[in-house]
């Protein structure tokens, strides 16, 4: 069979320090347990259906993968009611056994085979949580009971627009270092009533890495040759300045046209799907525009705002590229094989709307005579 990528959320909670010496096994096992409760009782809460997860147990944490929950709903509410259920249930049991969790939340493709899932976006996933930064931290903010570490993307994608309660400003740029991974993650410290300084923090532990101030420049030495430095300096960055206005110059004149600035091609919506082995009808869901070249964007937090559509809407294609595999028909049943007008394809146009804002839709959903990629060139990557 062939294995098929499919775009989801990841849910990463680790309960930290679980090999410390003072814990016996039978402790673990209640510590265990009691995430697992806690994470029930927080996806309830958050009206989650635990049938649109896959859970897998990690050995002293746990991975949610999502299949139809917008990202937005696994950083709010479902973290601060996890946290908050977390600090209850520490009040009611003996301190040696109280958790602190770190979690991680990220986005992508994976890929789904009988031993659960793989793929690049579960080990970056993985990478974040078991770097030092988030133990860090933890140990620098000793009352906080949960840490966040965000991947770039869904910062990118989802927390710094500001959707549904997230507030992009109770998010920190971090380093994250492990193993072959190298990147920047962003941490928030949920049930906190200000967010620390995380570049602030006295005697911050080893692993903790936030871009630090520019350091004040040293004095100027005072000597009779200075004045001469400088005035040597000044003529060298007049030469390289001009040295590189004009690399710049022959440069842009080297380049092809930005696809984003052309006219582009008008193109007709056909937001239909099958019907029957012959008939089509259309999708009770509007087409839309999405910020990346992924399907469900409305469930995970790339759908672009008012853009939403119905057949026949004219569109500006610019570019095209390729992106995940899309279809109007039924995957799951062979009723519609031989409808005519049944497509499936991994062609995206690049829109621009008519507010010059620019998104993604399938070439699906686009009439037939407009498909194929109209010649015109290819997008930059999402």
């Amino acid at each position: 069979m062939e294995l098929e990528p499919f775009h989801r959320g990841i849910f990463l909670v680790d309960i930290e320090r679980s090999a410390r010496s003072e814990w016996t096994d039978p402790i673990r096992v209640r510590a265990r347990e009691r995430l697992n409760r806690l994470l029930d009782d927080a996806l309830a809460e958050a009206a989650i259906d635990p049938r649109q997860t896959d859970r897998a147990d990690t050995g002293d944490g746990v991975l949610l993968v999502t299949t139809e929950v917008p990202i937005t709903r696994l950083l709010h509410p479902l973290l601060p009611v996890l946290t908050e259920r977390l600090a209850a249930d520490n009040k009611t049991i003996p301190a040696v056994e109280r958790l602190r969790l770190r979690l991680v939340v990220h986005a992508g493709r994976v890929i789904k085979d009988a031993h659960g899932y793989s793929g690049a976006a579960l080990t970056h996933a993985s990478r974040l949580l078991d770097a030092q930064a988030g133990r860090a931290v933890l140990d620098a903010v000793p009352d906080a009971q949960v840490v966040l570490l965000a991947s770039d993307y869904v910062y990118d994608t989802v927390i710094k627009h500001g959707f549904q309660d997230i507030d992009p400003a109770n998010y920190q740029p971090v380093q994250v270092q492990h193993k072959e991974t190298s990147t920047r993650a962003w941490v928030h410290l949920p049930g906190q009533a200000t967010q620390p300084d995380l570049a602030g923090l006295a005697g911050t532990p080893p692993g903790l890495s936030v871009d630090p101030a520019t350091p004040p420049e040293p004095p100027d030495r005072i000597d009779r040759h200075q004045g001469r430095k400088r005035r040597r300096l000044i003529a060298l960055g007049g030469i390289l300045l001009t040295t590189v206005i004009a690399g710049l110059a022959i440069w842009r004149l080297a380049q092809p046209p930005d696809p984003l600035t052309q006219p582009g091609r008008v193109i007709t919506v056909y937001n239909k799907i099958t019907n029957s082995a012959t008939a089509m009808q259309e999708d009770n869901n509007p087409a839309y525009l999405s910020t990346v070249t992924q399907n469900a964007c409305r469930r995970y937090g790339c759908a672009l705002p008012g853009t939403e559509m119905s057949s026949d809407a004219k569109i500006t294609a610019v570019c095209q590229i390729q992106g995940d595999r899309t279809t109007n028909g039924s995957d799951g049943s062979t009723d519609d094989d031989a409808n005519p007008n049944l497509n499936t394809s991994r062609l995206w146009y690049g829109i621009r709307w008519s507010d010059d804002r620019f998104g993604y839709i399938s070439e699906v959903w686009i009439q037939a005579s407009d498909r194929g990629g109209l010649g015109l060139p290819g997008c930059p990557n999402p």
